[in-house]
């Protein structure tokens, strides 16, 4: 791959830790961006045939960081802070974090990683908060929680969010990364806010890290809700459907909605009710002609295959009473699918909200 262009041309950048990337004709997901290092600017940028292994005298960590990730001991921090005030609910940021603390076969993955927190808060307010988290959690982005199985002691952890270990053909100088994240925020429409961008070394200098922000992508976003899937255990049920609510501040607002990239032209409301599987996007143009984006994942799940089953039991006293333990009936009724578990037993479908106990009389 040809390697990632960084502005190290002159002595300064050579010296500094943060700074302009370009991507083109690279294999690197970004075309263009910023770079925070925990290292030199230099030693960020591809091939992959170097240790980035950088220290300088008194560069010192970022208390904010330690706070908020409830961590400590950090050193040599890169930072990048700056304020802004949103029209719409949600603000985001891709980004990708890579480090040499990547040990391909090695237990370390499991024991060492530099810090990164996207940490953001009201102006008014004077703690923050971390939004540069593993997807649909709230565990940060770091070597230790994003990592595939290391055979040996090293179980995986979110490996879904892990890219690949890099080897010496590679447009950046880190032995491996993660997939391109999003950092997501939810905001009080033109309320103030601050945003701190901070990577830092961990304990020690050695084995420096870096996050790549893509240009362009701190925008606008509307919260559509949390994606429906089957990994999860979250997707819709069979003829299930779901309401989706768009709505933003403002009086003359503007939706489309999309599925799978397909414009749907009637659909122009601010809500939409999905009946099928698919990825949904909406566009609202706001009253100011900025346009705020949102998406979200709808799965589904075929209803399952049950069956009626009698239960047998005698009456020993012949007092016309017995009793039954319904459960003894489970493993009929789910036709042995060891998937499927019945959970409770009602006396009716119109009594469904009123559980009766296990047992019946």
């Amino acid at each position: 791959s040809t390697p990632l262009y960084s502005s190290a041309a002159s002595d300064v950048y050579k010296r500094q830790s943060y700074g302009y990337f370009e991507g083109t004709g690279s294999s690197f997901p970004f075309e263009r961006g910023i770079v925070l290092s925990t290292g030199k600017l230099i030693n960020t940028e591809g091939p992959n045939d170097s240790l980035s292994d950088d220290d300088a005298p008194n560069w010192i960590g970022d208390t904010d960081l330690e706070d908020t990730l409830n961590e400590s001991e950090t050193i040599n921090a890169t930072i990048i802070e700056f304020e802004f005030k949103s029209v719409a609910t949600q603000v985001s940021f891709n980004y990708l974090f890579a480090s040499e603390e990547y040990q391909e076969g090695e237990d370390s993955n499991c024991e060492y990683s530099d810090l990164f927190g996207f940490l953001i808060r009201p102006i008014s307010d004077t703690e923050y908060t971390n939004i540069a988290l593993v997807p649909n959690t709230q565990t940060p982005v770091k070597v230790t929680t994003v990592h595939p199985y290391i055979s040996g002691n090293c179980t995986a952890i979110n490996e879904d969010y892990f890219e690949s270990f890099n080897g010496s053909v590679s447009p950046i100088n880190f032995n491996g990364q993660t997939k391109v994240m999003t950092a997501t925020a939810t905001v009080i429409p033109n309320e103030t806010y601050h945003v701190k961008l901070v990577i830092a070394d961990h304990s020690n200098y050695r084995y420096d890290s870096a996050v790549f922000l893509e240009a362009g992508s701190f925008k606008l976003s509307t919260d559509l809700g949390t994606d429906f899937l089957l990994m999860n255990n979250t997707a819709l049920c069979e003829n299930e459907t779901q309401l989706l609510d768009a709505t933003q501040p403002g009086i003359n607002n503007t939706y489309q909605w999309f599925k799978n990239g397909v414009q749907l032209p009637t659909e122009t409301n601010a809500t939409y009710t999905v009946a099928a599987a698919g990825i949904y996007t909406v566009e609202v143009t706001l009253d100011n002609s900025c346009i705020s984006y949102g998406e979200i994942i709808i799965e589904y799940a075929a209803n399952p295959i049950v069956v009626d089953s009698v239960l047998i039991e005698c009456d020993l006293d012949q007092d016309g009473i017995t009793m039954y333990n319904l459960f003894d009936a489970e493993e009929s009724i789910t036709n042995g699918d060891s998937y499927l578990q019945i959970t409770d037993f009602y006396l009716s479908l119109i009594h469904i909200s009123e559980p009766t106990r296990p047992r019946l009389i």
